[in-house]
């Protein structure tokens, strides 16, 4: 395990590369990026409000797990966690009715599911793993970190399908499925859906409406930031790719309204804490 000091050079060097690879433009203004039409899982379909797209890079070879989970968090939201069969079958028909050719239709990309040593253990968002789309081994393939993408044809329920977070030409991956689910004013509509009509601003398109960018009575976000209940090098690195970014997100541990070094500091103060 790398000490703290070698993991901030490691970090730092990872936030390099990470502007290189994705720039400074919000996702969905990229050149070479294809997403579906927004689609809400609406109450009265008997859905949770919450709305979701898939997005495909064209001009990637590969983009891994962590990369499209920064792209979520980019964009105010998270990788899309499935815990229902109501909700996978909105994902099928619904959103998957709406993919264009160039993503490929049943065709949803990377998954929030978390792993660790010994396998799956839950949902980026913390939500409990209570539903699958069929039996999955939760044996990890290899000795590489595994992650899963949801796959299938239109008007099928779709697959998920356990893929190493390595480019190999059977196994890459270059899509992805985004869920917003935020409601930071506490008004019971997601604020996606608002920025959309028009309903909150949002000058700065972080995906985080403008009045709650600087909203400090908002609740703190706690330090395990992937929910593996350690305080490690993983919690540091996830800090450390979103440092200087403005707007409220999981990496801004003291909700000031950016990830800085005081963040920094609140992961080092943890550190290697079970919870």
């Amino acid at each position: 395990m790398l000490n703290p000091p070698a993991i901030v050079l490691t970090g730092f060097i990872a936030v390099v590369a990470a502007a290189q690879l994705f720039g400074t433009d919000s996702p969905e203004k990229r050149a070479g990026l294809v997403t579906t039409e927004p689609a809400i899982w609406s109450a009265q379909e008997g859905g949770n409000g919450h709305w979701y797209m898939t997005i495909r890079d064209l001009d990637a070879d590969l983009v891994t797990w962590e990369d499209a989970c920064r792209q979520c968090e980019d964009m105010g939201g998270h990788l899309v966690t499935i815990t229902s069969r109501g909700e996978q079958q909105f994902l099928a028909h619904t959103l998957g009715a709406r993919q264009p050719n160039q993503i490929g239709k049943g065709t949803f990309g990377w998954i929030g599911i978390t792993t660790d040593e010994q396998g799956i253990s839950g949902w980026v968002t913390g939500e409990p793993w209570a539903f699958t789309s069929r039996q999955i081994s939760n044996r990890r393939s290899s000795s590489v970190r595994d992650h899963f993408i949801m796959s299938g044809r239109q008007g099928r329920t779709g697959l998920w399908d356990r893929r190493p977070e390595v480019a190999r030409s059977w196994s890459s991956v270059t899509c992805w499925t985004i869920e917003w689910s935020d409601d930071c004013n506490g008004d019971g509509l997601v604020d996606y859906g608002q920025i959309l009509n028009g309903t909150l601003a949002d000058e700065d398109g972080n995906g985080v409406p403008d009045c709650c960018d600087q909203n400090t009575s908002l609740p703190p976000i706690h330090v395990d930031l992937n929910n593996d209940r350690c305080i490690d090098e993983e919690d540091l690195k996830q800090t450390l790719l979103r440092f200087g970014r403005k707007g409220w997100g999981r990496s801004d541990i003291n909700n000031d309204g950016i990830t800085d070094v005081d963040d920094v500091l609140l992961v080092l103060s943890k550190w290697n804490e079970k919870l």
